[in-house]
């Protein structure tokens, strides 16, 4: 995913997954500073997590999308990259990445 490599390469820590069932359980949500939601995820699920995250973590912000970001600029999407991070899948799971789209 462009996206993921772009914010890869400013210092930031990302992943990417399409597994939206297991994100409760693959991720520490409570460290998120940001989620971003692809055009994949479907609405029901979207909102069920937004929810269930926000339960969780009070602090996260959510973002629909990358559209709009060109690739020259830089991410607006955290305050800095030692605050943006997100904790990596237990181990034994391997996310996988979305397709860009």
């Amino acid at each position: 995913m462009a996206a993921v490599e772009l914010l890869r390469s400013k210092g930031h820590l990302t992943d990417a997954t399409n597994q939206f069932d297991q994100v409760l359980d693959d991720y520490d949500v409570s460290e998120l500073d940001v989620l971003v939601f692809g055009g994949m995820v479907p609405a029901d699920t979207r909102q069920y997590l937004r929810d269930e995250i926000t339960k969780r973590n009070p602090r996260v912000t959510f973002v629909q999308g990358l559209v709009g970001i060109p690739e020259s600029s830089p991410p607006r999407l955290t305050p800095s990259p030692a605050m943006s991070h997100q904790t990596p899948p237990r181990s034994g799971t391997t996310p996988k990445t979305e397709p860009s789209g």
